[in-house]
């Protein structure tokens, strides 16, 4: 009995390995334009993606589009939900009772309530005429039952809340706050709610943004509301509650020349912040965070875009941090054109898996999923092979714009060579092998690697050919791999 446990242990580990080494990338698309805006895990296995789509519209313009996958991100099956005219998904979730509920809006920008069985199809339908000019941004299952959903209407903040059958128990348009709008919301343990989103104030020449938080009771009357001046424009669009107590909140924060940086705030119960950290590369950049979810292993996924000034794409962009705020690891991952991730959630192996829109060079936008490991890898590595004491690439500069260099240092004792160096796209193709001719250099007591350690400092220039983008770095020794991801911008 016992060696039959020690094999049941064995195999749960080897299926936990491969699983987060199991990574992927897929996109749907046709002749005009399709957009991912969210995704939830099944619970039959597998995974729902919402957006909407112009190529596979079947009676409007414009359908809101459900897209069913399994774990390989094959897909299961299509569904497209419209009418005489446009519609969309901004999105779903997984309800208590195991079905799903869609967030649409219609033709006339009315907020349309679809509550969906596990094949995609219409249980019920509740469409809520918007008071004036309104578009609602997010929408969750209440802890007491029934939803909640938050927005703006006529540039106020607009809260709705529904039973469980998507019947209207009370809405609210806060003429208080003018020029404010919600983008992100929560429950309170209060049993109330929270939502965060940017106010504008006034200079004597410009309109600028703050930060901007609100939070009501029950029934929608409001116990406080905070602003949060960082920078000229400032923007909170995300918040979760933290495992630990407090809130996290993820944004933007630009300065008078442009350039913005993720901005997170640290808060506690009341709204006050605890801390606050921002988050880019060098300057001569956008950086907007959008999304932020909390990791089950601790700390948490910043999920925003980066577009570096000189390049001609936007692309999605990752930061890992722990409870402090200290950046673990940075991901940047993006197709032709530009990229944006909508929707970000966890796999139980650690992994993530993204859903956003991608652009080709034609223009056209089409839906993208994209899974990766625990560290943000795109690309599998081998662990067959015992992994060496250190096995590293650096790159520098990183991104670059003409050449990098690769710095390779490998502590081994085997006696076999580095193998290969190639170069891989974010689509997993070889685009460049580098010759290892001569071979780069092995360590002796004398050199600068360490004894029995090899490695060495290559150049990689891109060829005329290649586009901007993400490619990786791999060397390989013994059948072991590893990987550097590099940002070339021409």
């Amino acid at each position: 009995m016992r060696k039959h446990k020690s094999a049941i242990i064995l195999l749960l580990v080897l299926l936990c390995a491969i699983s987060n080494l199991f990574a992927w990338q897929r996109i749907w698309g046709g002749d005009e334009d399709d957009t991912g805006s969210s995704v939830l895990e099944c619970s039959t296995g597998g995974y729902l993606i919402g957006g909407s789509t112009e190529s596979f519209a079947t009676m409007s313009y414009h359908d809101g589009y459900l897209i069913r996958i399994d774990e390989s991100g094959d897909t299961l099956w299509t569904k497209t939900h419209g009418g005489l005219f446009r519609s969309w998904i901004g999105d779903i979730i997984k309800c208590s009772s195991g079905d799903y509920l869609a967030v649409a809006n219609d033709a006339d920008f009315n907020l349309v309530l679809l509550r969906l069985d596990e094949n995609g199809d219409t249980i019920w339908a509740q469409t809520h005429v918007k008071p004036l000019l309104t578009n609602t941004w997010d929408t969750f299952e209440c802890s007491a039952g029934g939803f909640f959903s938050l927005g703006w209407a006529d540039e106020c903040p607009y809260l709705l809340r529904t039973d469980s059958l998507g019947n209207e128990i009370w809405r609210r348009v806060y003429y208080d706050y003018t020029s404010a709008w919600l983008f992100g919301a929560i429950e309170v343990l209060t049993g109330g709610f929270m939502g965060v989103g940017r106010i504008d104030y006034y200079d004597s020449t410009y309109t600028l943004h703050e930060c901007f938080t609100l939070c009501v009771d029950s029934i929608g009357d409001t116990l406080w509301s905070n602003r949060y001046r960082i920078d000229r424009y400032s923007s909170l669009e995300d918040i979760i509650r933290c495992s630990s107590g407090g809130y996290m909140a993820i944004g933007y924060s630009m300065d008078s020349l442009g350039n913005s940086n993720y901005l997170l705030l640290r808060l506690d119960e009341e709204g006050d912040t605890v801390w606050s950290r921002l988050y880019g590369p060098p300057p001569s950049s956008e950086n907007h965070g959008r999304h932020i979810i909390e990791c089950s292993s601790g700390g948490y996924l910043l999920m925003g875009y980066t577009w570096w000034y000189f390049s001609s794409a936007k692309d999605i962009y990752l930061f890992r941090i722990d409870e402090t705020g200290d950046t673990l690891w940075t991901g940047v991952y993006g197709r032709e054109l530009h990229d944006a991730g909508n929707d970000i959630i966890e796999y139980l192996d650690g992994g993530f898996l993204i859903v956003g829109s991608s652009q080709r060079m034609s223009g056209v936008w089409d839906i993208i999923a994209i899974r990766i490991d625990s560290a943000g890898n795109l690309m599998s590595i081998n662990s067959e092979v015992p992994v060496p004491e250190k096995f590293e690439i650096s790159a520098y500069p990183n991104p670059f714009n003409s050449a990098v260099t690769i710095n390779i240092d490998c502590r081994s004792e085997s006696a076999e060579p580095l193998s290969t160096i190639g170069i891989f796209d974010i689509n997993g193709r070889m685009v460049e092998e580098i010759p290892l001719n001569p071979p780069l250099t092995r360590g002796t007591s004398d050199s600068p690697l360490v004894k029995g350690g090899q490695g060495g400092i290559i150049s990689w220039r891109p060829a005329p050919a290649l586009g901007s983008g993400v490619y990786f770095v791999r060397a390989t020794i013994g059948g072991q791999s590893t990987a550097k991801r590099v940002v070339y911008l021409k």
